[in-house]
């Protein structure tokens, strides 16, 4: 049996990896990142024909996987995926051999590629490996207790989900949306947990902050620009929770898990915290075939998802550089935008549209309007309204968690509204 000692070392020197590997930002030749992102960006930069070549096996091996499960034709979204998988075949394919015309090319296989689909092949399972050292040696358990007290109130959650929320902002909402999803079916989230989860903290990467900042001109804001995004991401989840459909969702456990209700033991707040995450790392298992056992989730999970990543971002590309399609959504948003009196409204409005498809082409469209406060409302959108077609929602329909793609849209048009008013209010005050 092992000592109070052993689970003390144990405990700070997991959970000290996990905090290094997922929240410390490091710099490497001039860029900083936190590793896990570093160690992907250096593979896909030094390695860019074996990265490619990553993705392309892993968006065939997914197209053929619902096959060799025989999941293909277990229900109608079953089949609609898996033919979307094969689209995504075609796409990639297509993409990487550069067999569409050059138009097509610039305007969507060299955005889709770098952006999104080889960080997604290389991001999910490198970071499913590592996420071993986050859920395993104790430190999950420790913020839980120590955040309990307002997760509840503000967010409906439990405090466990305080570091699987943050993990999301500051390293890749993939990796977040896929531990949700492995805590949901060992039952220590509810089915309105999960959901809240991955529609209100699953957002993009600390690093994508950095390259919207550049984009839009808001470096010399960073500090603002930053917080904002936060604390109005937050804030909007805050808010959607108690709406339809979120306020709706079942408390429901998956299939026959069965929940784990977090201790509330009577005394100090940080005693418990200690006593938790300390008899976490005492159970712990063993840590090669944690690792393994996370890494195969990984390939399975990106197996799953890449393929849709490349359909769904294909398709979405091209509805926003070859039709009118966001032109005609924008007037959606277009009296919010006159309402919170932001400049360059009609380019906001149509910004704010294209979040639902891809939030780089969001930003694109805003970043030559004249005034920083709609460059910074579009800046804060992108980062906060998390539901979107080339990432999030190809993530979250294929998981455990059943949120159907009507819902997801609801609740995109809900957090569009809160973050364009709330980003208005603090970009007229503070800038």
């Amino acid at each position: 049996m092992e000592s109070k000692y052993q689970n003390i070392l144990k405990f700070f020197i997991g959970s000290g990896a996990g905090l290094i590997l997922f929240f410390v930002p490091v710099t490497v030749n001039g860029r900083s990142s936190i590793l896990i992102d570093q160690l992907v960006t250096s593979i896909s930069t030094n390695l860019p024909t074996a990265a490619l070549a990553i993705s392309l096996a892993i968006i065939i091996a997914g197209a053929i996987l619902p096959f060799i499960n025989k999941t293909w034709n277990r229900s109608a979204m079953d089949v609609i995926f898996t033919l979307l998988k094969f689209i995504g075949v075609l796409c990639a394919v297509a993409g990487a051999f550069s067999l569409c015309s050059e138009a097509v090319n610039t305007a969507v296989f060299e955005m889709l590629f770098p952006k999104v689909i080889i960080p997604g092949a290389l991001t999910v399972p490198i970071g499913c490996l590592l996420l071993t050292f986050i859920t395993d040696y104790g430190i999950l358990d420790f913020f839980g207790v120590l955040v309990r007290p307002i997760m509840r109130p503000l967010w409906k959650l439990p405090g466990r989900a305080a570091i699987i929320a943050v993990a999301s902002f500051i390293g890749s909402f993939s990796v977040g949306i896929v531990a949700t999803d492995n805590l949901y079916r060992e039952g220590k989230f509810t089915h309105k947990e999960a959901a809240i989860l991955v529609t209100g903290f699953a957002t993009v990467s600390m690093p994508f902050l950095v390259i919207a900042a550049n984009l839009l001109g808001l470096m010399p804001h960073w500090g603002l620009f930053f917080w904002s995004a936060l604390i109005i991401t937050f804030l909007t989840t805050a808010i959607t929770v108690r709406l339809w459909p979120l306020c709706k969702v079942p408390e429901t456990c998956w299939e026959n898990a069965e929940y784990v209700e977090e201790a509330h033991e009577k005394g100090s707040l940080l005693k418990q915290a200690w006593q938790a995450g300390l008899i976490q790392a005492q159970n712990a298992p063993n840590l090669f075939a944690s690792l393994w056992g996370n890494f195969k989730g990984g390939m399975i999970a990106i197996m799953n998802l890449l393929p849709l990543m490349m359909s769904l971002g294909t398709i979405t590309l091209l509805l926003v550089n070859f039709t009118d399609v966001f032109d005609y959504i924008a007037w959606l948003f277009y009296p919010l935008t006159k309402l919170t009196m932001i400049p360059d409204e009609m380019a906001v409005a149509q910004a704010a549209a294209i979040t639902v498809a891809e939030p780089v082409t969001s930003m694109v469209v805003a970043s030559s309007a004249a005034s920083i406060v709609s460059r910074f409302v579009v800046g804060v959108l992108a980062i906060g309204e998390i539901v979107f077609f080339t990432g999030t929602i190809p993530c979250i329909l294929p998981s455990n968690i059943d949120v159907s793609l009507g819902k997801l849209f609801i609740i995109w048009i809900e957090r569009v509204v809160c973050i364009v008013a709330l980003a208005s209010i603090v970009g007229h005050l503070f800038l």
